[in-house]
Parts: structure tokens; sequence; C-alpha cells
């Protein structure tokens, strides 16, 4: 299972944000990975790798935390 809410959590605290929305634009505008496919990541989907990859260093991501299996 991927731990949505960490990720949606580590969205908005590197963008300041209160609203997911909100964060995912500019974490769209930072990695220049469309709006969609950030917001889809936190509900319900995965991106390709290589944005995966680029969202998990931009955001410092614990994968330990990130795959709760």
């Amino acid at each position: 299972m991927i731990n949505r809410e960490y990720i949606k959590n580590a969205i908005l605290k590197h963008t300041s944000e209160t609203r997911i929305k909100v964060a995912c634009e500019k974490l769209s505008s930072e990695t220049n990975i469309p709006e969609y496919v950030i917001y889809n990541f936190t509900r319900c989907s995965l991106p390709r790798e290589k944005d995966l990859v680029l969202l998990i260093k931009t955001l410092k991501l614990d994968t330990k935390k990130m795959f709760d299996i």
C-alpha cells in the first residue's frame, strides 16, 4: 500500500500551502510535472517512473513511510 496521506502532507509542507490543489499547482511549476499527475498521485495512481523519482527527490520522501507494506 502507498501511504497517500504521507505524500499529501509532504506536498503541503514543501509548498507551505494548506490546500492540496494549490500545492499541486506550485509543485507542478517547480518540477514541470503536470498538475493532474501530482494530484492523482495523492489520490489513486502512480506517475511515470521518471516523475515518481523526481517527486521522491524533490519532496525528500522517506520510501519506508511512503510504502506501507
